[in-house]
């Protein structure tokens, strides 16, 4: 949802734009181009309203409040390592325009090019950087640990800029000997973070799938089921309520993403009497079911991604035990591993 931002943001730029570009057209010219510059923002914006009203009820889903970080992180801290293991080459680049050499060595603009420029930054960048203010803003404020997928949506346009203007304003050597020590550190993070990530993501979602199946052949049709991880396991349990904790559907969940006891009480009152989570919900719960998992998160010490998270199926306390044997040409489910 925080894309939808874009459009507040490109709206005045592309208008101005038109403005400048169109000021000897005809008024039915302009009228025109204004008409299509509304159109081309707000098709994204209806076409993501009229998703989340049928995905979620509503049209801005609460995924960041399910995304909070617990309290007490810096999230700021959080942005800029996500931001720089996946892009070293914006700290990089960063770092060789701050030199003080490189400031001295700067070429002085034309009256022409200094009308197109701000603070150094060409002015057609301005509309990337707003957004990129705002999305970082948005994410501070809002306390937001999962920052990585909009990374990767801002970071590329951002780096784009910083080697446009570092191909102008420092020598050859200092924008090759960047981008290949860039290439390098990219490949080193790669193989020490995102490949056991990745191993580890392919792990889960077959853990995952063996836990629906044994859902699915074990307990009966109805029956609710609380989970955070809401994705796999709502395309799966085609025959169970999916109770979810996070949040993303049932936004009164969001208050007790770092309160355990009062998580389970209100996914109790929503039914729920089996809850997927790795340790045991509540004192008394009774696990049904274990499957093997590893770390999923994205973090900076390679050792985090070796550590175990089962997936486990657990009855609530005082629930009494319901089963059904497997359905007719269904497989029973796998032993735990």
């Amino acid at each position: 949802p925080e894309l939808s931002l874009m459009a507040v943001v490109g709206l005045p730029f592309l208008l101005w734009q038109a403005r400048s570009t169109l000021q000897n057209s005809t008024p039915r010219t302009r009228i025109w181009v204004t008409a299509a510059i509304l159109l081309a923002l707000s098709l994204p914006v209806a076409a993501w309203a009229a998703y989340a009203l049928q995905a979620f009820g509503h049209v801005m889903p609460n995924t960041n409040a399910a995304k909070q970080a617990p309290p007490g992180t810096w999230v700021s801290v959080r942005l800029l390592q996500v931001s720089m293991v996946g892009f070293p080459g914006l700290a990089l680049l960063l770092a060789a325009l701050a030199l003080p050499t490189q400031r001295a060595a700067l070429p002085r603009a034309s009256a022409a090019t200094a009308r197109q420029v701000w603070l150094g930054i060409p002015k057609t960048a301005l509309p990337l950087l707003t957004l990129a203010v705002l999305v970082a803003c948005f994410y501070v404020v809002n306390h937001t640990h999962v920052q990585t997928r909009y990374v990767l949506v801002l970071a590329p346009g951002l780096l784009a800029l910083i080697c446009a203007i570092a191909a102008v304003r420092t020598s050859p050597a200092v924008l090759r000997n960047a981008a290949a020590t860039s290439v390098a550190l990219g490949i080193g993070i790669s193989l020490l973070l995102v490949v056991p990530h990745m191993r580890n993501k392919i792990e889960l979602i077959g853990s995952t799938a063996r836990m629906a199946a044994h859902i699915e052949t074990t307990l009966p049709p109805g029956t609710p089921i609380a989970v955070y991880a809401i994705g796999q396991f709502g395309y799966l349990l085609r025959e169970h309520e999916v109770v979810d904790v996070g949040g993303i559907t049932r936004p009164s969940a969001s208050r007790f993403l770092y309160d355990e006891k009062a998580r389970v009480n209100w996914a109790r009152s929503e039914g729920a009497r089996h809850f997927i989570w790795g340790e045991a919900p509540e004192p008394g719960a009774v696990m049904v079911q274990s499957f093997e998992a590893h770390n999923v998160g994205w973090f900076m010490n390679p050792a985090a991604y070796v550590q175990s998270t089962p997936l486990r199926l657990w009855r609530l306390a005082g629930t009494a035990r319901e089963c059904r044997g497997p359905a007719a040409g269904r497989p029973a489910p796998q032993p735990a591993q």
